[in-house]
Order: structure tokens, then C-alpha cells, then sequence
């Protein structure tokens, strides 16, 4: 999950509720229902995309569409992804306050940068709803 944040700049909300069948293999990209039930395409790279979609596959459970599921079938909670966020930067040898919105901001950082400042690019792809 930490990855597919890192690769595509979703939401905490957006992560924890992303679907297998929103998986595009013929575009590389994930459909992802944003704020105000918004729906926006995200390409990914080829190695972020198959590595996603192979773990979607070998890890789907019967009647649950969810990527990353709990043990319920059910997405797991905000608290629950912030902890991972949290436990993973400890582990690391991390000293700053992380949050799983860091993963966001960078995500946007590099897209900014990586795409000559296109901050309309940039908006489009972070589901925002103008530039302001």
C-alpha cells in the first residue's frame, strides 16, 4: 500500500478503498474514486503497475474487490495506515514526523519538478479540483 502511495499520490481514503477491477492493465493505470466521489485515471510505470496488479491478483479473496483488505474484507481504518506510516519510518532509521499525506507531497513534489512545473499536470493528477 505504502508503495502504490508513493508511486500514485492517492489520499489516505483513496488507498485504503482502492478496487482490483479499477486496475486498467491495457492503459497502466488505477481508476481512483476521489473527494466528492470524483473519479480520476492515474497512469503508473510499467514495474509499479505489474508489481500492483500481480499482488491484486494473488492476494484476492472471494467477494471482496478491495486491493488491501483486513482480515474482515473490509478497507482498513485511517489510524490503522497512519501506524504503518509511522511504524515503517521508525523502522527505517526515520527521525521526522511522517503521515501517510507525506507520500502525497511527494508524490507532488516529483511531479511538479519531473514535469517542467505543470502545475495544471500536477492538480489534474493529484484530484484536486482547481489550481487555487
Amino acid at each position: 500500500m505504502l508503495s502504490m502511495m508513493k508511486e500514485i499520490g492517492v489520499r489516505n481514503f483513496e488507498a485504503r478503498n482502492a478496487k482490483i477491477t479499477n486496475l486498467k492493465p491495457g492503459n497502466l493505470n488505477i481508476r481512483i474514486m476521489g473527494k466528492g466521489n470524483k473519479e480520476r485515471d492515474i497512469p503508473m510505470s510499467s514495474k509499479a503497475f505489474t508489481s500492483l496488479y500481480n499482488y491484486a491478483l494473488k492476494n484476492k479473496r472471494e467477494n471482496c474487490n478491495l486491493i488491501f483488505p483486513n482480515k474482515k474484507n473490509k478497507p482498513y481504518s485511517k489510524e490503522w495506515l497512519r501506524s504503518l506510516v509511522v511504524d515503517t519510518a521508525n523502522n527505517a532509521g526515520i527521525d521526522k514526523h511522517i503521515t501517510p499525506h507525506s507520500y502525497r507531497r511527494t508524490f507532488c513534489t516529483m511531479i511538479y519538478y519531473g514535469n517542467n512545473k505543470d502545475l495544471v499536470l500536477t492538480s489534474r493528477l493529484m484530484g484536486h479540483a482547481n489550481i487555487n
